[in-house]
């Protein structure tokens, strides 16, 4: 049986599509039988891991941490140790993420032990990626990262423009594409529709454009909250679902009371009349029609994908985007920017609505799905057999067996 094992620096809930991407892979390779999974990660203090733990002792993946650490680089004395030790009992390496001490010492360790190592980046060596904090990054490359990723036995990209976006650093390893993947048995038994507005009753039977992601300044906030503010009906409500950034409510609050502000200037404009609240159309003032749910866990973040009228994630950045393939396979209509790595895929099959990073073209769109019921059933149809098609979790681990034996037996 092959042993592989697959090493991050968190499995943190709050780490978003990034962890859980680890988790469900290790847990779908666990599952075809064929493979003994072994997962390393070191932890923050604070991060709760409780469930992850419950879920990888019922899939069959044995679990080593190392924490709680307290610097930007995941620093802990157990970590040499435990990957020596853990490398040299494995057949393969599977190296998560990027930055973080315990990729670097992953990768030397299995030098070490003369075992082949794939490196998963996940979007982090993307050119949008590269230029924030742009100098430490480049630091880092030349210090350690670039000769740690050529001594890979080969680079995994979730899409093909992921790998296309990091050829121009000219690294030698081969590239795999392969998808990320969804747990279908979840998909088989959606929660029931108004779940999630009993939740939160404040919503009542009004339409929701739904945004669920990590709550950050790359997701294109800042495009979505005026778009809705001129594109949706005086009653709909937008629900922000996801933890929030440290530091940025106050920059969303300013947004929400700009857009209030827009409204309420061409209210006048329109009327002749004074001074009046924002009320977008004679509805509530926007500042009472977003809700922020913070973070859902388990079945209980696939409840408003069955409530939404849409989805809508207008990303600067995005280098899979599980939440996408959640919504579609979901049946939820689904609008996302052309910096999503998937779009291309998911335009092709009319799986969802694809607009650039651009204000006015994302609320042209989104007035015209928002009004047009056929549009959304159409690409709610057809999202729904496309990720039946394309990001089936068992499929993919079986792919993944064959990566890992090949590599093994060119030794590396």
């Amino acid at each position: 049986m092959l042993s592989v094992l697959h090493v991050t620096s968190t499995l943190a809930p709050e780490a978003g599509g990034f962890s859980k991407a680890v988790i469900d892979l290790a847990c779908a390779q666990a599952g075809q039988g064929q493979m003994r999974v072994v997962v390393f990660s070191t932890f923050a203090a604070g991060h709760r891991l409780d469930a992850v733990r419950q879920r990888f002792e019922a899939a069959g993946v044995e679990l080593h941490l190392a924490g709680p650490t307290r610097t930007r680089l995941h620093l802990h004395p157990q970590t040499r140790r435990l990957l020596r030790r853990l490398a040299q009992a494995s057949d393969v390496v599977h190296v998560h993420g990027m930055w973080e001490d315990s990729q670097h010492r992953a990768a030397v360790e299995s030098r070490r032990a003369g075992r082949p190592y794939v490196w998963t980046p996940h979007g982090m060596l993307d050119p949008w990626s590269l230029r924030q904090s742009r100098w430490k990054k480049r630091l880092m490359l030349a210090l350690r990262c670039r000769r740690d990723l050529n001594h890979a036995a080969a680079l995994h990209f979730t899409t093909d423009v992921e790998r296309d976006l990091v050829a121009a650093l000219q690294l030698r390893p081969t590239p795999i594409v392969e998808s990320l993947g969804l747990d279908f048995s979840e998909f088989d038994s959606l929660p029931a529709p108004g779940e999630f507005r009993a939740q939160f009753p404040q919503i009542g039977n009004r339409r929701i454009v739904l945004f669920m992601s990590r709550v950050h300044y790359k997701k294109g906030l800042n495009l979505l909250i005026p778009a809705f503010a001129k594109a949706a009906a005086p009653d709909d409500v937008l629900v922000i679902a996801g933890p929030i950034a440290e530091g940025y409510l106050p920059e969303l609050q300013r947004l929400i009371e700009a857009a209030d502000a827009e409204l309420a200037r061409a209210g006048d404009e329109g009327s002749g009349a004074g001074p009046a609240p924002a009320r977008g159309r004679a509805g509530l003032p926007l500042r009472d029609r977003v809700i922020f749910t913070g973070m859902l866990h388990g079945r209980q973040r696939l409840a408003p994908l069955v409530d939404a009228t849409v989805f809508v994630l207008p990303s600067y950045q995005e280098n899979f985007g599980l939440a996408v393939a959640e919504a579609v396979a979901a049946g939820c209509p689904t609008i996302i920017s052309d910096q999503v790595n998937i779009w291309k895929e998911l335009s092709a099959a009319g799986a969802a609505g694809v607009v650039p990073t651009d204000e006015s073209r994302l609320t042209e769109m989104l007035r015209l799905w928002l009004n047009d019921e056929s549009i959304r059933s159409a690409h709610s149809a057809a999202g729904k057999a496309f990720a039946r098609r394309r990001y089936d979790w068992q499929e993919i681990a079986r792919r993944w067996l064959g990566h890992y034996q090949a590599l093994v037996g060119r030794g590396g």
